[in-house]
C-alpha cells in the first residue's frame, strides 16, 4: 500500500509540475502576442517612422512589464515602418493598404520552475508578429 501511494504521489506531483510549466508558457505566449498587437497599433497611428518605432517599442515594453514576464535581456522588438515612406493619400495600390509590422521576441528562463530533484533546464522562446494598417487619416 505504501509503495503504491509513493508512486501515485510522485505521478501527481509530476503532473502538477508540468501543469504549472504549461501555464507559464501559455501566459508568455499571450503576453507576447498582446505586446506585438499593442506595438503595431501604437505605430500605426504615428505620424512618421521615427515616432512609430519609438511608440511601438514603448507600447510593447509596457505590455511585457505589466504582464509580469521576466524576459531575458535584450528583448527583441522589430518594427517594420517601410510603408511610412509612401506619402499620405498616394498609395500606388489602394487594394493593398499600407501597414506597419511589429515582431516581439521574448526569451524566458524556465530554470526557476524547480521541483525537488527535477529542474527544467533551458529557456522558452516566444515570437509573435502582428501587422496593423497605417491610419490613412493621420497627418505627417
Amino acid at each position: 500500500m505504501t509503495l503504491e501511494l509513493v508512486v501515485v504521489w510522485a505521478g501527481v506531483m509530476l503532473l502538477l509540475y508540468f501543469s504549472v510549466a504549461a501555464g507559464r508558457i501559455l501566459t508568455e505566449k499571450d503576453a507576447t502576442s498582446n505586446a506585438a498587437q499593442d506595438g503595431a497599433r501604437a505605430a500605426s497611428i504615428s505620424r512618421n517612422p521615427t515616432t512609430a518605432q519609438a511608440n511601438a517599442r514603448n507600447a510593447a515594453l509596457q505590455d511585457l512589464n505589466h504582464s509580469g514576464l521576466h524576459c531575458q535581456q535584450p528583448i527583441n522588438i522589430n518594427v517594420n515602418t517601410a510603408d511610412f515612406q509612401v506619402p499620405v493619400g498616394q498609395n500606388p495600390n489602394p487594394d493593398n493598404p499600407l501597414t506597419v509590422t511589429v515582431t516581439v521576441t521574448c526569451v524566458e528562463s524556465l530554470s526557476d520552475l524547480i521541483a525537488p530533484g527535477f529542474p527544467i533546464p533551458g529557456t522558452h522562446i516566444e515570437r509573435f508578429t502582428f501587422t496593423s494598417v497605417i491610419d490613412q487619416y493621420r497627418v505627417r
